[in-house]
Parts: structure tokens; sequence; C-alpha cells
């Protein structure tokens, strides 16, 4: 994402660019969704112990995640 985030930013012409953001969001939209599906991997692993975290304070923290970008940014 990163990568992506740099790659967008530098592509820009003019100074003024940074001001509109040339739709940075557009740009990197697909990838970060499928990122923050894969993120529902936590919850699994805090459900099978993996990790010491409480599986129910995860998959909020990923829902919201996920609400965010899937229903409000779109």
């Amino acid at each position: 994402m990163l990568f992506l985030l740099i790659n967008s930013v530098l592509s820009w012409k003019r100074y003024e660019d940074l001001y509109v953001s040339k739709n940075v969001y557009t740009y990197i939209s697909d990838w970060l969704k499928i990122l923050l599906v894969t993120a529902g991997l936590e919850v699994i692993h805090a459900a099978i112990g993996l990790v010491p975290s409480n599986p129910v304070i995860v998959f909020i923290q990923v829902f919201i995640r996920l609400l965010v970008i899937w229903g409000v940014a779109d």
C-alpha cells in the first residue's frame, strides 16, 4: 500500500496536484480492499489462540475498518 501511495504521489506533475490529491483513493482502493479483507484472518487467529487477543475486540476493530472502507468510502 505504501508503495502504491508513493508511486501515485510521485506521478503528480505540478505542485497544485497536492491540493486535489489526483484521486489517490481510486488508484489504491482495490488493493486496500483486498488487504482489509485479509485482515479478517486476525479474527480467526485470535479465536483459535494463535495471538493473545480477545476475538470480540479484534472482530469489532476489523469490522469497523471494513465498514469505513467498503461502506463509507465507496
